[in-house]
């Protein structure tokens, strides 16, 4: 069964329907503006290279397509040495850009994917700023009773599911609330009460869900610079296994 997986930033709070087309099949093709647009299988894992061959067309004009398959010979990684670095910036603008820890969480992955023994193309692909219950009715949008983005998700059999793995970086935001007079966070057990539900929800749904405290990631942050990478390998394998051979 196909799925669709909707990422990156929207121009608007949501994304848009700009219309559908019934197929011979049967099937609905629905176009969307102001997001990235994935199809999914259920038991299919998505790697880095399926992902750059979902985004090629946001990351080469035909021209460029054509000549490198013409040129690679039949070198099935062709496409992600090329593309792979354009494709990670692009996906670094979809974090939150007032989160340094989503950023960094990002990045280091990406880095580890580069030093991967067995090679970095076929691990699993991190995705950010995902839209886990997108509703096409616009009434449901509106309610927005569920949780509707989350940070990242991986889906790989790695994890022990072909199951969507949720990852959320939790900063103070998910356990207290702005005050904008004394411009800090005060502490809210109803904002951390609304970020229970949402896990309980993303969880019920049968998302595996790992949460990642911001305090975890800004210690990795404090080491040297010729030890982050090392400590964030380690860090990693603690929370998710042994997913990147380093």
């Amino acid at each position: 069964m196909q799925q669709i997986l909707l990422f990156g930033k929207a121009d608007k709070i949501f994304p848009l329907c700009d219309g559908f087309e019934i197929k011979g099949n049967g099937s609905i093709d629905f176009s969307l503006s102001g997001v990235n647009k994935l199809q999914i299988q259920e038991g299919k894992d998505i790697n880095w290279m399926n992902l750059i061959d979902s985004q090629l067309h946001n990351l080469a004009d035909q021209e460029e397509i054509i000549d490198l398959e013409s040129c690679s010979g039949g070198y099935p990684f062709a496409f992600y040495d090329k593309y792979i670095s354009s494709l990670w910036k692009k996906l670094e603008t979809y974090c939150n850009p007032k989160s340094t820890a989503e950023k960094l969480f990002f990045n280091l992955y990406c880095e580890l994917c580069c030093r991967d023994v067995h090679g970095g193309a076929l691990l699993p692909a991190l995705i950010p700023h995902v839209y886990v219950n997108w509703d096409f009715s616009q009434e449901e949008r509106s309610k927005r009773k569920k949780p509707f983005i989350v940070d990242f998700i991986f889906k790989s059999s790695a994890f022990g599911t072909n199951d969507i793995v949720v990852v959320e970086i939790d900063g103070q935001s998910h356990y207290a609330r702005y005050d904008t007079e004394r411009k800090t966070y005060q502490l809210s057990e109803d904002v951390y009460a609304e970020n229970l539900k949402k896990d309980r929800w993303l969880r019920k749904q049968g998302f595996k869900v790992f949460r990642i405290g911001n305090s975890e990631l800004k210690t990795i942050t404090s080491s040297p610079e010729k030890d982050k990478l090392d400590n964030f390998y380690c860090f990693f394998t603690e929370v998710f296994g042994k997913i990147v051979f380093y």
